[in-house]
């Protein structure tokens, strides 16, 4: 019916900007550690995209429009790429805007309503050196992040209420600085974390959410791109930051050792596979090599960064590493090679078991 528009994703959920360059990653970090090997392969963040694509069209019928990439991760380097996917829209954080047009972040009053209000509430668009112009939408992470952290502590319908007069708020600061309109809230989170927190998967304050911005004569709910159709002449911005939504930078996936230690291997066995594609070695046929390669795709996949290092613990991380190691003896079991013996030693330290425990078993 056209009431939502859903988004697409590259494949396997990669942190696109740093398979075009981990070097990246030194934008927003000048001292970050970076792995012992540099990753650069942007054919594999094109394939990602163009598999994304390809994915979506394939559920839908239709091609997509806008992008959610992978945790907001964005960079210049990838608007033309997008571009030429179709790609009319995509969306990050509001970190990365502060910082692609030269501040240090935005700024909130006591009533935690930004300063900079004309700047952050509209898309932007950004021009590919060979393709665009894609628009860029930036999330409000306060209003998000009450939605995805703290409203599931709350009475939904007082949740809801605190929600819609954060918008109101927002909307009477921009008419107090006489700022011409009309302008965009965007509200982005991870879509399916919430709702395990809050009571009855949150139904009480979605319905209370739901009917109060349907009531509401002030606010108007659209989808990016009906608001593009609205208001199409929007500013640009020169050169969009390498980032993420999370710290405005990359460093939830590269620069502690674990993580490192993730990206050298995953480097080594795209630095084999390389040679399968180039005809410099001969695949066992043309199957063997697309096995190999959506392996690869899979083992490029971010989530797997996620949970290596100190900044994220799942509680079993040990079976994600022995699953990413997995993934890349797949590599190489589907050219007919055998997996280099460094792909059987764990990433991740394993914890000692004492004399004591051990016997109990």
């Amino acid at each position: 019916s056209g009431q939502i528009e859903v988004t697409m994703t590259p494949l396997t959920h990669p942190i696109l900007p740093l398979l075009i360059s981990t070097d990246l990653a030194k934008i927003a970090l000048p001292d970050i550690e970076l792995p012992a090997k540099k990753f650069v392969y942007g054919e594999d963040a094109v394939a990602q995209l163009e598999l994304g694509v390809e994915l979506y069209e394939s559920h839908f019928g239709l091609p997509p429009v806008g992008m959610w990439p992978a945790e907001g991760s964005v960079t210049q380097e990838i608007v033309s790429m997008v571009a030429s996917n179709g790609i009319k829209w995509m969306a990050s954080d509001e970190g990365v805007l502060a910082r692609s047009l030269g501040m240090s972040s935005f700024t909130r009053g006591l009533d935690e309503v930004v300063s900079e209000l004309d700047t952050l509430y509209r898309p932007y668009y950004v021009e590919g050196s060979q393709g665009g112009p894609v628009a860029v939408v930036f999330r409000d992470i306060v209003i998000s992040d009450k939605v995805g952290f703290t409203y599931s502590g709350m009475d939904g319908e007082l949740a809801a209420k605190d929600f819609i007069n954060r918008i109101h708020a927002i909307r009477e600061a921009l008419v107090e600085q006489e700022a011409q309109g009309p302008h965009l809230v965007s509200v982005i989170l991870d879509g399916e974390n919430a709702w395990e927190h809050y009571d009855n998967d949150g139904k009480t304050f979605l319905n209370s959410l739901y009917q109060g911005l349907s009531d509401d004569p002030l606010i108007e709910t659209v989808t990016p791109s009906e608001f593009l159709d609205i208001a199409p002449e929007q500013p640009a911005i020169e050169k969009l930051w390498a980032g993420s939504w999370i710290n405005a930078n990359f460093g939830t996936w590269i620069g502690e050792e674990e993580e490192n230690q993730a990206w050298d291997y995953l480097t080594t066995t795209r630095e084999v596979l390389e040679k399968y594609l180039n005809g410099i070695r001969q695949a066992p046929d043309d199957q063997a090599l697309d096995q190999a390669l959506t392996q690869m795709y899979f083992a490029e996949g971010s989530d797997w960064f996620w949970w290596y290092g100190s900044d994220q613990d799942s509680g079993d991380d040990e079976s994600f590493d022995l699953q990413f190691r997995n993934t890349l003896k797949q590599v190489y079991l589907a050219l007919g090679e055998e997996p280099p013996t460094f792909l059987d030693v764990p990433i991740i330290a394993q914890q000692p078991v004492s004399a004591d425990v051990a016997s109990k078993g």
